[in-house]
Protein backbone atom coordinates (compact mmCIF):
# COMPACT_ATOMS: atom_id res chain seq x y z
CA UNK A 1 0.00 0.00 0.00
CA UNK A 2 2.81 2.38 0.87
CA UNK A 3 4.59 1.59 -2.39
CA UNK A 4 1.41 2.28 -4.36
CA UNK A 5 1.10 5.67 -2.70
CA UNK A 6 4.66 6.54 -3.68
CA UNK A 7 4.10 5.41 -7.26
CA UNK A 8 1.03 7.66 -7.46
CA UNK A 9 3.15 10.57 -6.20
CA UNK A 10 5.77 9.93 -8.89
CA UNK A 11 3.08 9.73 -11.59
CA UNK A 12 1.77 13.11 -10.40
CA UNK A 13 5.34 14.47 -10.51
CA UNK A 14 5.75 13.24 -14.07
CA UNK A 15 2.47 14.83 -15.16
CA UNK A 16 3.52 18.09 -13.50
CA UNK A 17 6.90 18.08 -15.26
CA UNK A 18 5.30 17.43 -18.66
CA UNK A 19 2.72 20.15 -18.07
CA UNK A 20 5.32 22.72 -17.03
CA UNK A 21 7.46 21.77 -20.01
CA UNK A 22 4.45 22.40 -22.27
CA UNK A 23 3.43 25.70 -20.66
CA UNK A 24 6.89 27.24 -20.25
CA UNK A 25 7.44 28.44 -23.85
CA UNK A 26 3.84 29.67 -23.99
CA UNK A 27 4.31 31.71 -20.81
CA UNK A 28 7.34 33.54 -22.20
CA UNK A 29 6.78 36.97 -23.72
CA UNK A 30 6.52 37.09 -27.50
CA UNK A 31 5.46 34.60 -30.13
CA UNK A 32 6.55 30.99 -29.39
CA UNK A 33 6.98 30.39 -33.13
CA UNK A 34 9.51 33.24 -33.40
CA UNK A 35 11.40 31.87 -30.38
CA UNK A 36 11.65 28.47 -32.08
CA UNK A 37 12.74 29.75 -35.48
CA UNK A 38 15.19 32.55 -34.72
CA UNK A 39 16.38 35.05 -32.15
CA UNK A 40 15.09 37.99 -34.13
CA UNK A 41 11.60 38.15 -35.59
CA UNK A 42 12.87 40.15 -38.60
CA UNK A 43 14.58 37.02 -39.92
CA UNK A 44 11.29 35.13 -40.19
CA UNK A 45 9.07 35.59 -43.25
CA UNK A 46 5.31 35.91 -42.58
CA UNK A 47 4.46 32.77 -44.56
CA UNK A 48 7.02 30.75 -42.57
CA UNK A 49 5.57 32.05 -39.34
CA UNK A 50 2.03 31.16 -40.42
CA UNK A 51 3.10 27.64 -41.44
CA UNK A 52 4.71 27.08 -38.05
CA UNK A 53 1.61 28.39 -36.29
CA UNK A 54 -0.48 25.83 -38.17
CA UNK A 55 1.99 23.01 -37.54
CA UNK A 56 2.21 23.69 -33.81
CA UNK A 57 -1.51 24.55 -33.57
CA UNK A 58 -0.67 27.75 -31.70
CA UNK A 59 -3.99 29.27 -32.69
CA UNK A 60 -5.96 26.32 -31.29
CA UNK A 61 -7.29 26.18 -27.72
CA UNK A 62 -4.73 25.29 -25.05
CA UNK A 63 -6.31 21.90 -24.38
CA UNK A 64 -6.01 20.94 -28.06
CA UNK A 65 -2.36 22.05 -28.06
CA UNK A 66 -1.65 20.00 -24.95
CA UNK A 67 -3.27 16.93 -26.49
CA UNK A 68 -1.16 17.31 -29.63
CA UNK A 69 1.95 17.84 -27.49
CA UNK A 70 1.36 14.60 -25.56
CA UNK A 71 0.65 12.73 -28.79
CA UNK A 72 3.94 13.94 -30.29
CA UNK A 73 5.86 12.97 -27.14
CA UNK A 74 4.48 9.44 -27.24
CA UNK A 75 5.44 9.19 -30.91
CA UNK A 76 9.00 10.28 -30.14
CA UNK A 77 8.63 13.76 -31.64
CA UNK A 78 10.18 16.09 -29.06
CA UNK A 79 10.31 19.09 -31.34
CA UNK A 80 12.44 20.42 -34.16
CA UNK A 81 15.44 22.75 -33.83
CA UNK A 82 15.17 25.27 -36.66
CA UNK A 83 18.57 26.72 -35.76
CA UNK A 84 20.33 23.37 -36.26
CA UNK A 85 17.82 21.81 -38.69
CA UNK A 86 17.61 18.64 -36.60
CA UNK A 87 14.98 16.85 -34.60
CA UNK A 88 15.45 17.26 -30.86
CA UNK A 89 14.97 13.53 -30.27
CA UNK A 90 17.90 12.79 -32.60
CA UNK A 91 20.12 15.34 -30.84
CA UNK A 92 19.22 13.92 -27.43
CA UNK A 93 19.87 10.36 -28.63
CA UNK A 94 23.33 11.35 -29.88
CA UNK A 95 24.21 13.17 -26.63
CA UNK A 96 22.73 10.98 -23.89
CA UNK A 97 25.12 8.12 -24.70
CA UNK A 98 28.17 10.13 -23.65
CA UNK A 99 26.43 11.26 -20.46
CA UNK A 100 25.49 7.68 -19.56
CA UNK A 101 29.06 6.49 -20.17
CA UNK A 102 30.19 9.05 -17.63
CA UNK A 103 27.33 8.90 -15.12
CA UNK A 104 26.67 5.16 -14.77
CA UNK A 105 30.27 4.20 -13.79
CA UNK A 106 30.39 7.17 -11.41
CA UNK A 107 27.13 6.04 -9.76
CA UNK A 108 28.34 2.45 -9.36
CA UNK A 109 31.84 3.32 -8.13
CA UNK A 110 30.69 6.06 -5.73
CA UNK A 111 28.00 3.76 -4.32
CA UNK A 112 30.43 0.90 -3.71
CA UNK A 113 32.97 3.25 -2.12
CA UNK A 114 30.33 4.88 0.08
CA UNK A 115 29.01 1.50 1.28
CA UNK A 116 32.43 0.04 2.04
CA UNK A 117 33.99 3.13 3.61
CA UNK A 118 30.81 4.23 5.39
CA UNK A 119 30.14 0.81 6.94
CA UNK A 120 33.67 0.56 8.30
CA UNK A 121 33.66 4.14 9.58
CA UNK A 122 30.30 3.69 11.29
CA UNK A 123 31.16 0.34 12.84
CA UNK A 124 34.50 1.64 14.15
CA UNK A 125 33.13 5.01 15.21
CA UNK A 126 35.63 7.62 16.51
CA UNK A 127 38.56 5.48 15.48
CA UNK A 128 41.57 6.85 13.63
CA UNK A 129 40.23 5.43 10.38
CA UNK A 130 36.83 7.08 10.92
CA UNK A 131 38.34 10.49 11.67
CA UNK A 132 40.71 10.48 8.69
CA UNK A 133 38.20 9.10 6.19
CA UNK A 134 35.40 11.45 7.23
CA UNK A 135 37.67 14.50 7.22
CA UNK A 136 39.09 13.75 3.76
CA UNK A 137 35.66 13.16 2.21
CA UNK A 138 34.18 16.30 3.75
CA UNK A 139 37.06 18.33 2.28
CA UNK A 140 36.40 16.76 -1.13
CA UNK A 141 32.70 17.51 -0.76
CA UNK A 142 33.49 21.19 -0.17
CA UNK A 143 35.32 21.44 -3.51
CA UNK A 144 32.96 22.21 -6.43
CA UNK A 145 32.81 19.55 -9.13
CA UNK A 146 34.10 21.85 -11.87
CA UNK A 147 37.06 22.94 -9.73
CA UNK A 148 37.90 19.35 -8.83
CA UNK A 149 37.78 18.42 -12.50
CA UNK A 150 40.02 21.34 -13.46
CA UNK A 151 42.53 20.39 -10.74
CA UNK A 152 42.69 16.79 -11.97
CA UNK A 153 42.94 17.98 -15.55
CA UNK A 154 45.77 20.41 -14.72
CA UNK A 155 47.74 17.90 -12.65
CA UNK A 156 47.39 14.64 -14.58
CA UNK A 157 46.88 15.92 -18.13
CA UNK A 158 48.65 19.25 -18.44
CA UNK A 159 51.56 18.75 -16.03
CA UNK A 160 52.18 15.00 -15.82
CA UNK A 161 50.68 14.23 -19.28
CA UNK A 162 49.36 10.88 -18.09
CA UNK A 163 45.81 11.29 -19.40
CA UNK A 164 44.38 13.17 -22.41
CA UNK A 165 43.10 16.73 -22.10
CA UNK A 166 39.60 15.88 -23.27
CA UNK A 167 37.36 14.03 -25.68
CA UNK A 168 36.32 10.39 -25.75
CA UNK A 169 38.54 8.97 -28.49
CA UNK A 170 42.08 9.35 -29.79
CA UNK A 171 42.75 10.17 -33.42
CA UNK A 172 45.10 7.21 -33.96
CA UNK A 173 43.06 4.51 -32.22
CA UNK A 174 42.92 1.13 -33.95
CA UNK A 175 39.87 -0.48 -35.48
CA UNK A 176 39.64 -3.39 -33.02
CA UNK A 177 36.87 -3.53 -30.42
CA UNK A 178 39.34 -4.07 -27.58
CA UNK A 179 41.50 -1.12 -28.64
CA UNK A 180 38.47 1.18 -28.88
CA UNK A 181 37.22 0.05 -25.47
CA UNK A 182 40.59 0.60 -23.78
CA UNK A 183 40.91 4.00 -25.45
CA UNK A 184 37.43 4.94 -24.20
CA UNK A 185 38.29 3.87 -20.64
CA UNK A 186 41.57 5.79 -20.87
CA UNK A 187 39.70 8.99 -21.76
CA UNK A 188 37.00 8.47 -19.11
CA UNK A 189 39.25 7.83 -16.11
CA UNK A 190 39.66 11.49 -15.11
CA UNK A 191 36.03 12.58 -15.70
CA UNK A 192 34.68 9.57 -13.80
CA UNK A 193 37.17 10.16 -10.97
CA UNK A 194 36.11 13.81 -10.64
CA UNK A 195 32.40 12.96 -10.69
CA UNK A 196 32.87 10.07 -8.25
CA UNK A 197 34.85 12.09 -5.72
CA UNK A 198 32.33 14.93 -5.81
CA UNK A 199 29.35 12.63 -5.18
CA UNK A 200 30.60 9.96 -2.77
CA UNK A 201 30.55 12.05 0.44
CA UNK A 202 26.79 12.50 0.82
CA UNK A 203 26.16 8.77 0.47
CA UNK A 204 29.11 7.98 2.74
CA UNK A 205 27.71 10.13 5.56
CA UNK A 206 24.25 8.58 5.25
CA UNK A 207 25.48 4.98 5.47
CA UNK A 208 27.98 5.84 8.22
CA UNK A 209 25.36 7.48 10.44
CA UNK A 210 22.91 4.63 9.80
CA UNK A 211 25.52 2.05 10.83
CA UNK A 212 26.37 4.09 13.96
CA UNK A 213 22.69 4.00 14.91
CA UNK A 214 22.31 0.26 14.26
CA UNK A 215 25.56 -0.91 15.92
CA UNK A 216 24.05 -0.42 19.38
CA UNK A 217 20.94 -2.51 18.63
CA UNK A 218 20.26 -5.70 20.57
CA UNK A 219 20.60 -8.00 17.58
CA UNK A 220 24.22 -6.85 17.21
CA UNK A 221 24.91 -7.83 20.83
CA UNK A 222 23.32 -11.22 20.20
CA UNK A 223 25.38 -11.68 17.02
CA UNK A 224 28.59 -10.93 18.92
CA UNK A 225 27.56 -13.35 21.66
CA UNK A 226 27.14 -16.07 19.03
CA UNK A 227 30.76 -15.51 18.00
CA UNK A 228 30.11 -14.06 14.54
CA UNK A 229 32.97 -12.13 12.95
CA UNK A 230 32.90 -8.36 12.66
CA UNK A 231 32.67 -8.49 8.87
CA UNK A 232 29.70 -10.88 9.06
CA UNK A 233 27.91 -8.72 11.62
CA UNK A 234 28.59 -5.56 9.65
CA UNK A 235 27.76 -6.56 6.10
CA UNK A 236 25.19 -9.32 6.69
CA UNK A 237 23.18 -7.84 9.54
CA UNK A 238 23.85 -4.16 10.22
CA UNK A 239 24.01 -3.08 6.57
CA UNK A 240 20.75 -4.84 5.71
CA UNK A 241 18.93 -2.92 8.44
CA UNK A 242 20.59 0.42 7.71
CA UNK A 243 20.44 0.46 3.91
CA UNK A 244 16.83 1.74 3.63
CA UNK A 245 17.65 5.44 4.07
CA UNK A 246 20.77 4.94 1.98
CA UNK A 247 18.77 3.59 -0.96
CA UNK A 248 16.33 6.50 -0.74
CA UNK A 249 19.18 9.00 -0.79
CA UNK A 250 20.82 7.07 -3.63
CA UNK A 251 17.77 7.71 -5.82
CA UNK A 252 18.03 11.46 -5.24
CA UNK A 253 21.80 11.36 -5.61
CA UNK A 254 21.48 9.93 -9.12
CA UNK A 255 19.82 13.17 -10.17
CA UNK A 256 22.65 15.20 -8.66
CA UNK A 257 25.22 13.02 -10.42
CA UNK A 258 23.55 13.65 -13.78
CA UNK A 259 23.52 17.37 -13.03
CA UNK A 260 27.19 17.23 -12.04
CA UNK A 261 28.07 15.28 -15.17
CA UNK A 262 26.84 18.21 -17.29
CA UNK A 263 29.52 20.40 -15.69
CA UNK A 264 32.21 17.74 -15.89
CA UNK A 265 31.45 17.24 -19.59
CA UNK A 266 32.12 20.92 -20.23
CA UNK A 267 35.42 20.79 -18.32
CA UNK A 268 36.67 17.71 -20.18
CA UNK A 269 35.24 18.69 -23.60
CA UNK A 270 32.85 15.76 -23.85
CA UNK A 271 29.99 16.00 -26.35
CA UNK A 272 27.20 14.91 -24.05
CA UNK A 273 24.10 16.48 -22.58
CA UNK A 274 26.18 19.15 -20.89
CA UNK A 275 27.62 20.45 -24.15
CA UNK A 276 24.21 20.22 -25.81
CA UNK A 277 22.51 22.27 -23.08
CA UNK A 278 25.36 24.78 -22.98
CA UNK A 279 25.33 25.35 -26.74
CA UNK A 280 21.53 25.57 -26.78
CA UNK A 281 21.60 28.13 -23.97
CA UNK A 282 24.17 30.30 -25.74
CA UNK A 283 22.21 30.24 -29.01
CA UNK A 284 18.84 30.51 -27.23
CA UNK A 285 17.62 27.29 -28.83
CA UNK A 286 14.68 26.92 -26.46
CA UNK A 287 13.20 23.78 -27.99
CA UNK A 288 16.46 21.88 -27.37
CA UNK A 289 16.65 23.14 -23.78
CA UNK A 290 13.02 22.14 -23.31
CA UNK A 291 13.63 18.59 -24.52
CA UNK A 292 16.90 18.16 -22.61
CA UNK A 293 15.44 19.18 -19.26
CA UNK A 294 12.38 17.01 -19.85
CA UNK A 295 14.63 14.00 -20.47
CA UNK A 296 16.71 14.72 -17.35
CA UNK A 297 13.54 15.15 -15.28
CA UNK A 298 12.27 11.76 -16.46
CA UNK A 299 15.61 10.16 -15.53
CA UNK A 300 15.47 11.68 -12.02
CA UNK A 301 11.85 10.57 -11.47
CA UNK A 302 12.57 7.03 -12.69
CA UNK A 303 15.71 6.75 -10.54
CA UNK A 304 13.79 7.81 -7.41
CA UNK A 305 10.96 5.42 -8.24
CA UNK A 306 13.44 2.58 -8.76
CA UNK A 307 15.11 3.39 -5.44
CA UNK A 308 11.77 3.28 -3.59
CA UNK A 309 10.85 -0.04 -5.21
CA UNK A 310 14.26 -1.49 -4.27
CA UNK A 311 13.88 -0.23 -0.69
CA UNK A 312 10.43 -1.83 -0.45
CA UNK A 313 11.73 -5.15 -1.76
CA UNK A 314 14.61 -5.15 0.75
CA UNK A 315 12.74 -3.84 3.79
CA UNK A 316 9.34 -5.47 4.49
CA UNK A 317 8.50 -2.67 6.96
CA UNK A 318 8.02 -0.32 3.99
CA UNK A 319 5.76 -2.76 2.14
CA UNK A 320 3.56 -3.23 5.21
CA UNK A 321 3.61 0.44 6.21
CA UNK A 322 5.23 -0.30 9.56
CA UNK A 323 6.97 3.07 9.59
CA UNK A 324 3.59 4.83 9.59
CA UNK A 325 2.48 2.95 12.68
CA UNK A 326 5.42 4.12 14.79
Amino acid sequence: MELIKRMIIYVCCFITVVTINFLLPRMMPGDPAILLMAQDGVQVRPEQLQQLHEKLRLDDPLTVQFEAYLSNLLKGDWGFSYQRSQYVSTMLKNSIGCTLKLSIPAILISTCLAVFLGCLAGYYQNSKYDNICTSVLIVLYAIPAFLLGMLLLYLFSFKLRIFPLGGLHSNNVGSGVGEKLMDLIYHLILPITALTLSSVTSKYLIIRNSVVKERSAKYVVYAKARGLSNSSILFKHIFKNSCQPFISVLGMNIGFIFAGSLIIETVFSLNGMGSLIYDATVTRDFVVIQGAFLLLSIIVILSNLTADIAAALIDPRIRKGAYDEV
